[in-house]
């Protein structure tokens, strides 16, 4: 699926790809829920982790694993 018809929406269950990572992110968990989708394309979404972290990411660095809204 290409990028730009990538739907990712509030409450989906996410995990982040490989190779990106923050500092933020707790250790040994890539996973998450989307909170917000934003940005003028609705490309920058707002995943909330397990330690409650808030980070912002591009949907091309986001799996979705499954869609709850």
């Amino acid at each position: 699926m290409s990028i730009k018809n990538k739907r990712i929406d509030s409450g989906s269950y996410v995990e982040i790809r490989k190779g990106t990572w923050d500092p933020k992110m707790p250790d040994g968990r890539r996973d998450g829920l989307v909170v917000g989708v934003s940005g003028k394309r609705k490309d920058r979404v707002t995943v909330m982790f397990c330690n409650g972290s808030l980070i912002d990411f591009h949907k091309s660095f986001i799996k979705v694993l499954q869609r709850i809204a």
